[in-house]
């Protein structure tokens, strides 16, 4: 388990560090052309904030997953990975927010790629309750169903998004920063020990 919660951990930081590769020091004589530079910047800078605080997210979501676990198997294992693998590529759908932050393509893509995140995490949710030999303790239905769906809110907003998006990016990108918020307004009030 210290390896997977490791080797989860590391992923996570590094994909969090490299979205601030997209912010860059604008090359200025002077403060008015610092300025514009820095404004230039405003749609880079709002991709990072985005999806720091999805990544931020996503990772406390997966702590309180993984605390449920004491043992794992093969496919517990590569299920995990495959969350790894759209958490890594999140820097790259950052950076084209970043570069074509009205484009709806650039939303869509990147509400694409928070679905395929969100259903590989809710797939491993899955797994885990129908093996619950991996369990620390059995997982009661209450737990699931809370878990379940606090786990779907995310692929079900970013499926609204998309469709928002296709007639304005600003509302998919609203839709987006609701959801976070509410995670947020969420976590803030739910008192659970992680193990």
């Amino acid at each position: 388990m210290n390896r997977l919660h490791a080797l989860t951990d590391g992923v996570y930081a590094i994909a969090m560090t490299l979205l601030v590769l997209e912010l860059h020091v604008p090359d200025a004589r002077s403060s008015s052309e610092l300025v514009a530079g820095l404004v230039a910047q405003a749609p880079s800078l709002f991709g990072f904030a985005l999806s720091f605080a999805v990544l931020g997210t996503y990772w406390v979501g997966n702590a309180v997953n993984l605390s449920h676990l004491a043992r794992v198997d093969r496919a517990a294992l590569f299920l995990n990975v495959l969350q790894l693998f759209f958490i890594s590529l999140l820097p790259f759908t950052t950076a084209v927010v970043g570069r074509y932050p009205d484009e709806a393509a650039a939303v869509i893509l990147y509400g694409v790629h928070l679905e395929a995140l969100g259903l590989a995490q809710y797939t491993h949710w899955v797994y885990v309750l129908r093996n619950q030999h991996l369990a620390q303790a059995p997982i009661d239905a209450a737990t699931a169903r809370a878990v379940s769906t606090r786990i779907l809110v995310g692929p079900a907003a970013w499926v609204l998004a998309i469709a928002l998006a296709f007639f304005s990016p600003l509302l998919g990108y609203a839709v987006y920063f609701v959801v976070l918020v509410g995670y947020l307004a969420a976590s803030v009030r739910d008192r659970t020990a992680i193990r």
